[in-house]
């Protein structure tokens, strides 16, 4: 431990305390004279000969301005170190101090502490590199301090974190490394010079309920009013890859406003953090396939460096598809440690590397959920750098890194289907037709005018057919599901910290324990969304973390862990048993009528051209137009429409037993509901080439796209039930005229033992500015 005082070469305002401090160790020695009422034997003889020590030298007991003068107590300051720091501190390795209150100097502190802090060159601590903000860490220091005032004389507790984050560049890497700063206050003592200001009442309850503002707080309790007195005690722990992490995270976080380069320039230099090595090569790739066949893209393989060389040497993609194949094959990390000659004969793959200068290679797997997206790779031209510990040091990365490449394998594929909309819209062979000839017109006229438009694609006069098969209350079936994991998962999670506090002696566990019963409770009635992201952070943050640690280092609870880790979702800790149930559900549901739906939309196709466009939500709604201008040399006659009309109503029918019998094979029971709205006037639709589907034109068609929102969820007139119910088809109208054609077809369906005869008329209320809607609801034979 040394002595000397350390002190920033400029010191700035931000730098310094707010308020008058001064160094004194009374407040010390009152701590070590308490502590002799309830010590005895060697240590109460110590603390006393500690005290006698200081009160030898009254200069010592009075404020100490001049702490240069404390190099001549360098024994006394050794005494108040064995009472302050563990044994076991090693001084290379430990980095702490002693420090005047709130003041950015050091004169006691630890030989790591030095060798980290201090500039050799200059003799002063090491400037704040420029992305930490001084008016933050003056605004900090005052929070601090007005913890303390309102602790000390209001009573008023609050959360608040006595530490801090400390950037600071390292010379000899050229890379940043981040310490956690931890300043213990037990040896400062806080003076009031005056009386002591009120609170005014609103600011009271603000602070009692945890809401801190600074800015008034200093209007009502000004700073000046108060002072300090003794020391503080810094414990700084190098936090440098916990914050690389968090700088990936955030990335990712941030990951759609940011173009592709700028991301894989942050992760870069993330790692290069994290692993503390600058003159590592980083790579980010990809494995993106075109008909299940490996492609490269050009800007993405500049981020690979295998790649990279790869086409630098003029190497086809011949040779990347081979060496991906084969990876795909048997994906496991690949270490060269230092890559010679000998290596390069057994792993030909590798001879690039070795005549570019690579002389130590990493590649390492990157999955999502199971499945193998790509790879990482790390670099050195340098023998011996990459070695076994950066495998290790990449775990907590690793699921980052992943859903970077996600993202990017995302990207490429919508930039490929994007690129498919713009340049071969796929159309339906019943209106390819006209998109032909408004091409073709367009080429004509283009020839002569290069600001030609293409012309709008309308058909006129169709008469629309509107469904919707809706699960019934998916969300709220969502909901439970995800409850019903949360609430097994803590119940888990409690049986486990049980166990483990009969072996492992820690009060964390008995809070942890606190902290699961306290959450089970206040989700057993309702689960919100805010709960859910803070449970989710809890098991993030705080449960893995501690039940990892045990399982590394306490092998005698590893069964007792097993149980724990064996139903949790590999390395995330979370279950997902009911969310997956509902998933299949749901997929259960989706995949069968979509399957339904494209049978019956080609054989629609064969009574008459129609077009037939459906949309995937919980459940499935479609949109069916026919009429003469789609089909114009088929002629047309309402007994087409009357057959779609029909069908619409017999289907329904079919898909609510279809997925009614589907309910044994469904672990959560979902249920659907179907409706129908029936349009008779027939209505205009044109393309939209902004949004590539068909709408309607005209004010009075509008109304019908408006229906077509605003019904799913109606109720009905005056009992305010759901219009829509399992195993019953609803039908929305506004004239008794639109309708009756669908009552003949409802009394057909029933003679056929397909409808039940329980046929209901109903009044629907009012729905944003739709007056006057009607419904029917028949239910459907099931048996």
């Amino acid at each position: 431990m040394q002595s000397t005082l350390l002190k920033t070469a400029e010191p700035s305002r931000e730098l310094m305390s707010p308020v008058k401090s001064v160094v004194s160790f009374v407040p010390y020695i009152n701590f070590l004279k308490k502590q002799l009422s309830v010590s005895n034997g060697m240590k109460a003889k110590f603390y006393r000969f500690i005290i006698r020590k200081f009160e030898q030298h009254p200069i010592l007991l009075q404020p100490i301005d001049d702490l240069v003068m404390l190099g001549e107590y360098n024994d006394l300051l050794h005494l108040v170190d064995a009472t302050i720091f563990p044994l076991v501190y090693e001084e290379e390795n430990n980095l702490f101090a002693l420090t005047p209150p709130m003041t950015f100097e050091m004169f006691y502190f630890s030989k790591g502490m030095y060798h980290t802090i201090v500039d050799k060159k200059t003799g002063f601590i090491k400037e704040l590199h420029k992305s930490f903000s001084k008016e933050n860490f003056k605004n900090r220091k005052e929070n601090f301090l007005y913890n303390f005032i309102l602790e000390y004389y209001y009573d008023i507790h609050y959360e608040f974190e006595h530490t801090m984050i400390y950037p600071l560049w390292d010379e000899q890497t050229r890379l940043m490394k981040y310490y956690n700063v931890k300043i213990d206050r037990r040896f400062i003592k806080l003076h009031l010079n005056g009386s002591l200001p009120v609170i005014d009442h609103q600011t009271l309850i603000e602070l009692q309920g945890g809401v801190v503002d600074v800015n008034q707080l200093h209007k009502q309790i000004p700073l000046d009013l108060f002072s300090l007195e003794g020391f503080a005690i810094l414990n700084v722990v190098d936090i440098t890859a916990q914050q690389s992490i968090e700088q990936i995270k955030n990335t990712v976080l941030g990951i759609n406003e940011l173009n592709e380069n700028e991301v894989f320039d942050y992760i870069k230099g993330s790692l290069k953090t994290l692993l503390q090595e600058n003159d590592l090569e980083v790579g980010l790739l990809p494995f993106l396939k075109i008909n299940n066949r490996f492609i490269i893209d050009d800007e993405i393989s500049d981020r690979s460096i295998l790649l990279k060389l790869g086409c630098d040497c003029g190497s086809d993609n011949n040779a990347y598809t081979q060496i991906a194949e084969e990876y795909e094959k048997d994906p496991v990390p690949v270490l060269l440690t230092t890559i010679t000659e000998e290596v390069v004969r057994q792993k030909p793959e590798m001879k690039m590397l070795y005549q570019s200068g690579i002389k130590s290679y990493l590649v390492l797997p990157l999955y999502n959920n199971g499945k193998l997206l790509g790879v990482v790779e790390l670099g050195s031209r340098r023998g011996g750098v990459i070695n076994t510990p950066f495998i290790s040091r990449l775990e907590p990365a690793k699921h980052l890194l992943s859903q970077v490449l996600q993202h990017t394998m995302d990207v490429f594929e919508n930039k490929i289907e994007r690129t498919i909309k713009e340049k071969f819209t796929s159309l339906q062979p019943s209106v390819e037709w006209k998109f032909n000839e408004v091409a073709w017109a367009y080429i004509q006229k283009s020839a002569g005018d290069a600001k030609a438009d293409v012309d709008n694609v309308v058909f006129r006069e169709v008469f629309p057919i509107y469904g919707a098969i809706d699960i019934r209350n998916s969300s709220i079936e969502r909901n439970a599901a995800i409850q019903k994991d949360h609430l097994r998962q803590l119940e888990i999670l409690q049986l486990t910290l049980k166990e483990l506090r009969q072996h492992i002696e820690i009060s964390l566990l008995d809070e942890m324990i606190f902290k699961s019963i306290k959450w089970h409770a206040a989700i057993t009635e309702v689960l919100t969304a805010e709960d859910e992201l803070k449970i989710n952070d809890f098991f993030e943050k705080d449960v893995n973390p501690l039940l990892k640690h045990f399982k590394t280092n306490h092998s005698s609870v590893g069964n007792i862990l097993l149980t724990y880790f064996e139903q949790s979702e590999i390395f995330k800790g979370v279950i997902h048993h009911n969310r997956d149930e509902y998933q299949e559900s749901v997929d259960l549901v989706n995949n069968r009528l979509i399957k339904y739906m494209e049978k019956e939309r080609r054989s629609l196709q064969k009574s008459y051209p129609n077009y037939f466009e459906k949309y995937k939500t919980d459940g499935i709604e479609y949109n069916i137009y026919i009429g003469q201008s789609i089909a114009p040399d088929n002629p047309f006659d309402l007994l087409y429409l009357k057959n779609l009309r029909l069908w619409q109503l017999s289907s329904m029918a079919a898909i609510t037993r279809m997925t009614h019998e589907l309910l044994p094979q469904m672990k959560i029971k979902l249920q659907t509901t179907q409706l129908i709205l029936i349009h008779s006037n027939p209505i205009d639709i044109s393309f939209r080439r902004d949004e590539r589907r068909f709408d309607v034109e005209g004010s009075y068609n509008i109304r019908y796209e408006i229906m077509k929102k605003r019904i799913d969820k109606v109720h009905i007139q005056p009992t305010g039930e759901r219009l829509t119910q399992p195993g019953k088809i609803a039908l929305v109208y506004s004239n008794q005229k639109e309708v009756e054609e669908y009552i003949k077809f409802i009394e057909y369906l029933q003679d056929q033992q397909t409808l039940k005869d329980d046929i209901e008329y109903l009044e629907l209320e009012e729905v944003q500015g739709l007056y006057g809607l009607r419904a029917l609801r028949v239910g459907v034979q099931l048996d």
